[in-house]
C-alpha cells in the first residue's frame, strides 16, 4: 500500500484548529469542528482516481473516545458513494492510530469523508492517512516509508 500524498481537505466548520492540522504530520496538533456541528465531517478531494485499500485515523491526544463509530466514506468520478467503514477504537487512548479496512470496493474514488459520531458534537482528529492500493497509485513513492 502506498499513502496518497494530494489531498485537498475541507471541514464542515472549524473551532480554533483548521483542518489543515489533521495532515501536517504532527500527532500533537489536531482539526476541530464546532461543538454544535450537527454534522460534522471531514471531506478529502483526491488529486484522482485511486482504489483505497486503508483509512488511518490517529486519536486527538487530550480527547480519547471522540472518534469512536465516526464513519468512512467514498465516492467514485460519477458520485456514487461507497461505505468503508467505522472507526472503532480498540483502546481509547490518546494517539491511538485506527485502521479502516476500505480494499472490499475495488472501485477507483475521488472523494473521501469522515463523518462524526454523534457521539460528541464535535469531531476531533491528530492525523489521517490515506493508503491506495499499490496497482492504482503512480504519486510519490518516498512518502510515509511505513
Amino acid at each position: 500500500m502506498i499513502p496518497v500524498d494530494k489531498i485537498t481537505p475541507t471541514m464542515s466548520t472549524t473551532y480554533k484548529y483548521d483542518v489543515s492540522k489533521a495532515f501536517d504530520g504532527n500527532n500533537q496538533t489536531f482539526a476541530h469542528t464546532r461543538d454544535d456541528d450537527p454534522n460534522d465531517n471531514i471531506n478529502m478531494t483526491l488529486d484522482k482516481s485511486y482504489k483505497i485499500a486503508e483509512f488511518l485515523v490517529m486519536n486527538r491526544p487530550s480527547q480519547s473516545t471522540r472518534l469512536n463509530n465516526s464513519v468512512v466514506t467514498m465516492w467514485d468520478p460519477t458520485g456514487t458513494d461507497y461505505s468503508c467503514g467505522t472507526v472503532t477504537l480498540v483502546t481509547g487512548t490518546a494517539n491511538e492510530v485506527v485502521k479502516v479496512n476500505c480494499s472490499e470496493n475495488h472501485v477507483p474514488v475521488t472523494k473521501v469523508r469522515l463523518t462524526g459520531s454523534g457521539n460528541w458534537r464535535s469531531l476531533n482528529v491528530a492525523e489521517i492517512r490515506i493508503c491506495a492500493s499499490d496497482e492504482s497509485y503512480t504519486g510519490n513513492y518516498n512518502r510515509y516509508n511505513s
